[in-house]
Parts: structure tokens; C-alpha cells; sequence
């Protein structure tokens, strides 16, 4: 992000390199608010090999997140997980309700969403931590 403009570039560098990415598009992201349905354009180049990742997976998102279709995106994963070869390597996910976007560390308030108790942030930054904090001893 520039200020509040996307900066037209990836979020990710490895060794230097910027990562491929799908760029975000006004476009897409107006219709997919007005249609409630996510509309992206993904590029190929950007996927993220997890078919190659030697490793456990955690994946964690919000059904609710209003800037990339998180939901969507974890089961596209999932899919590609499900055809490895090697299933000596687990894959875990959680989709959370109510979080957004702005999944912050547990406890630490979120502003962002005005129309969300916030009983309901909190309850999701909290499933999430555990869900990270357990993922640590159970397969690192």
C-alpha cells in the first residue's frame, strides 16, 4: 500500500525478488461488492507451490474479509494440497466469521469494523491465536 492506494506492487520479496502476485483490480474488487461474490482475476505466476512445500500448512481466514476472498482462496489451496504425493504433512485450516481482513493479535482491539460486535472480533482473534499457538508444539 501506498498511503491508501495500492501500490501496484507485490506484498512478498524472497532473496530480494519481488514475488508474482495478482494484482488488485478496482474492478473486480467493485463488482465483487456489489454481487457479494468474490471476483478476481487470479494470475497463475502468483499461486504458491504448496504442492512442493516440505512441511505442515496452517491456513487461517475470515469469510467476512472484505479486501481479498480469503474463503476461497484457503479451499484452492486445500485443493492443491489434497493431490501431493506425500502425505506425510498436514494441512490445517480455519475459517473464522466475523474477523475481516484485520485479523490482529489476540486481544489487542480492531476499530476497523463498526457494524461487528465486537464480542464477535474478539471471540475470532482468539480462535486464531490458539489455533497458531497450537499448531507449534503439535507439528514443529
Amino acid at each position: 500500500m501506498k498511503g491508501y492506494r495500492n501500490s501496484g506492487h507485490s506484498s512478498w520479496v524472497y532473496r530480494g525478488q519481488e514475488q508474482p502476485f495478482t494484482k488488485f483490480l478496482l474492478r473486480d474488487f467493485l463488482v465483487s461488492k456489489l454481487s457479494r461474490k468474490p471476483q478476481i482475476h487470479y494470475q497463475a505466476d502468483s499461486y504458491i507451490p504448496v504442492e512442493t512445500i516440505q512441511g505442515h500448512l496452517l491456513l487461517i481466514g475470515s469469510k467476512q474479509d472484505e479486501i481479498w476472498p480469503a474463503n476461497e482462496s484457503i479451499e484452492k489451496i486445500s485443493e492443491r494440497w489434497a493431490q501431493r504425493k506425500d502425505q506425510m504433512y498436514h494441512l490445517e485450516k480455519l475459517v473464522l466469521n466475523h474477523s475481516g481482513h484485520m485479523l490482529t493479535v489476540a486481544y489487542q482491539p480492531n476499530n476497523r469494523y463498526k457494524k461487528i460486535a465486537w464480542q464477535e472480533i474478539l471471540s475470532d482473534s482468539l480462535r486464531s491465536w490458539q489455533a497458531t499457538i497450537g499448531f507449534f508444539p503439535k507439528y514443529l
